[in-house]
């Protein structure tokens, strides 16, 4: 009977242990489970879930399933995610005008398939493992109207150019609004109003949180200091702000490319994403673009340019470009950020391109895993010849 119970513990820690370490620690979705509240007929509602690994680069897709699978959409539904690089998928939900009250349910399945298959799955293809994650939803033909709103700015300016006015509105309720916002600008003793400002946010969906932006002109405003009373009475949200008009030429202008950053490895075929990292450093609204080149063994085989994006102070931008290799190789990714008549120091990054599997490098979690597993049956084996000896000498003392 000891015999049989150890066999059945060894087999059973076995199977944990080859779970544990294909599935748990290669791949992560958070959270686990979705929930949306007091949703109306027709409504939208939308929430995000994050897609993580702690192995190397896999393809992953995200399927929706049950009574509500025609209700959802998802922002992107097939991906590529490693340890450096998880992707965030927004799962948006749109009821139908005509459901009844009451609460539903449906999942998403999200699933791991070999680099090699880059279709969704379906009949043929080979699916390594897949998380399951419960979606709940709560429909009622109650209205609620609920906001917040936070982070109100105003940027410095010099004189005769527009400043702009920002404000982050989270819409908390289940109908679409577009609050109300008013600016009172003060002297800088807080005596006189010199300018009022009155105007709609942009339009926010249920569930959404939005950034609303304003020029703000200055044109009859002196060199000074002012103050803002900035007001959302919907939202019963209000801040005090405070912005210079100084003279022509005193703002700085600087910025700093952080770094050039893209997927190391890629297969032969497929498209990299390669993003510069670029943060305004200055105290003047910058517009920004980012341009570089790929070389191959010391020769350019690609120029890079990225959209021009504009930047305010303080802060950080991402510059997007793509380059799709036609070859197997080690490329050098180098590049320069211009901006405002100024140009960034240069950055570069590499990226190695092979044929499917010929990435030349196990992962360490792969190799622990694998440690793990040999000495685990090792020492199972160990305890496992210990009581049967144990029990052949005591069966001998009779």
């Amino acid at each position: 009977m000891k015999i049989k119970n150890s066999a059945a513990i060894f087999f059973s820690a076995l199977a944990l242990i080859l779970f544990s370490s294909s599935s748990i620690a290669t791949l992560g979705v958070s959270p686990a489970t979705l929930t949306f509240d007091k949703m109306l007929r027709g409504g939208y509602a939308q929430r995000s879930m994050l897609i993580s690994t702690l192995s190397d680069a896999m393809n992953v897709d995200v399927l929706a399933e049950g009574n509500i699978a025609s209700w959802i959409t998802l922002s992107n539904q097939t991906m590529n995610i490693s340890m450096n690089t998880p992707q965030r998928v927004a799962v948006i939900i749109q009821s139908p005008f005509d459901i009844a009250n009451g609460n539903y349910s449906g999942s998403l399945l999200v699933i791991r398939r070999p680099l090699e298959t880059p279709e969704i799955p379906g009949t043929g293809n080979i699916v390594l493992m897949s998380v399951r994650i419960p979606i709940n939803v709560e429909i009622t033909d109650v209205e609620v109207r609920d906001c917040t709103a936070n982070s109100f700015s105003i940027a410095s300016t010099e004189e005769n150019v527009p400043t702009k006015f920002n404000v982050f509105i989270r819409n908390n309720g289940n109908v679409r609004i577009k609050p109300r916002i008013t600016l009172d600008i003060w002297d800088q003793d807080r005596l006189n109003i010199v300018k009022f400002l009155e105007f709609d946010s942009d339009e926010i969906l249920p569930t959404i949180e939005k950034e609303t932006e304003r020029e703000v002109s200055v044109d009859e405003l002196p060199i000074g200091q002012y103050w803002v009373d900035a007001s959302v009475p919907e939202c019963k949200s209000s801040d005090l702000l405070t912005f210079d008009v100084m003279k022509q030429g005193s703002m700085t202008v600087r910025g700093k490319l952080i770094q050039i950053r893209n997927n190391p490895w890629l297969n032969l075929g497929d498209t990299a994403k390669i993003t510069a990292i670029f943060k305004n450093d200055g105290e003047k609204e910058v517009n920004a673009r980012f341009k570089g080149y790929v070389s191959l063994e010391g020769q350019i085989v690609k120029v890079l340019e990225s959209d021009t994006i504009n930047v305010p102070p303080g802060k950080i931008v991402e510059l997007d470009t793509f380059f799709k290799p036609e070859q197997v190789g080690r490329y050098t990714i180098s590049g320069k950020v211009y901006y405002e008549k100024k140009v960034s120091y240069e950055s570069s990054s590499v990226l190695n391109v092979i044929v499917g599997k010929e990435k030349g490098k196990t992962s360490i979690f792969t190799i622990i895993y694998i440690i793990i597993i040999i000495t685990t049956l090792f020492l199972l084996f160990a305890i496992f010849r210990r009581r049967r000896k144990h029990k052949h000498k005591f069966r001998q003392g009779f």
